[in-house]
């Protein structure tokens, strides 16, 4: 969007050419070097999502963010080393001024574990960072106790939880895409309170406008090695029956086992479950066709 057009949405923002210190505004880059600063005052929480959404990536004091923030959003080095990451997305809404933050993070944390770090993407819009070598809470326990986290702090909560990715150069455009899913998805949808990561990549594909590269590329770039095309698509065909699967591919139904155990270490994804394995059979159709 040019300048014009971002003035008449926004007609107290003003363009500038350094991001001042310690600003609260909300700050975006625009072409040349230059730069659109809108008054963080002004901006409802549905305008904020709306510009999570439009710009992906805004452009934010790098001196000023907690380190992993730093890392996801504007690059750099990442702050620690892992084998593997998993970012938990939350969307929160509170009800009245009572809301404690720190009791609410302290207790976030305990529920998904190796929690290494959380930070504000932008206000009452949270990310988790785990380290994601043990398994997490899943979609299903998490609703189970979701109601009475809402109830004990006075909120209304939304929660997504994304994938486990190995480390790479990707993960900074990859938590990008994760956090795009989610801004839209409350902004078009919102209907699930606790969003598990394959239906929420199943849903952006009907979102034509929607850019959640690079996840589809990673994934299937994962699938394509090996004989894991064979596997998903066995198992696609006797809908998710392991003894069949393993009879039609010709090989041990613990040869089988064994070869959804690595599938699942390598890409994140559980073959055993439907939606993981629609997804995945959605991935390498969709390259076929």
């Amino acid at each position: 969007m040019k300048y014009e057009e971002w003035l008449q949405l926004f007609p107290n923002s003003k363009i500038i050419h350094h991001i001042p210190q310690d600003t609260k505004d909300y700050v975006i880059s625009l072409e040349d070097n230059t730069y659109l600063q809108i008054p963080y005052e002004e901006l409802s929480s549905r305008e904020l999502a709306l510009l999570e959404a439009i710009t992906k990536a805004p452009v934010k004091v790098a001196t000023h963010l907690p380190p992993w923030q730093q890392y996801l959003e504007q690059g750099g080095q990442c702050p620690v080393q892992l084998e593997s990451v998993q970012f938990i997305h939350v969307c929160l809404i509170q009800k009245n001024e009572d809301f404690n933050e720190q009791e609410w993070l302290e207790m976030i944390q305990e529920i998904f574990g190796d929690v290494i770090t959380s930070f504000s993407c932008f206000p009452k819009h949270y990310t988790i960072v785990r380290k994601a070598d043990v398994e997490t809470i899943s979609t299903q326990e998490l609703q189970a106790i979701h109601a009475t986290v809402e109830e004990d702090f006075a909120i209304s909560m939304k929660i997504f939880i994304g994938n486990v990715w190995k480390m790479a150069e990707e993960i900074p455009g990859i938590y990008q895409a994760e956090k795009a899913l989610f801004v839209t998805y409350l902004h078009e949808s919102n209907k699930q309170t606790c969003l598990a990561f394959a239906p929420m990549v199943l849903w952006g594909f009907t979102q034509k406008k929607l850019d959640f590269s690079p996840i589809p590329e990673t994934l299937y770039a994962q699938m394509v090695q090996d004989e894991f095309p064979d596997l998903i698509e066995a198992l696609w065909q006797e809908r998710g029956t392991l003894t069949k699967a393993a009879t039609r591919l010709f090989i041990h139904r613990n040869t089988l086992q064994y070869r959804i155990d690595r599938f699942g270490q390598l890409t994140g994804l559980a073959l055993k479950n439907m939606d993981d394995l629609t997804l995945c059979h959605f991935l390498l159709m969709q390259q076929e066709y």
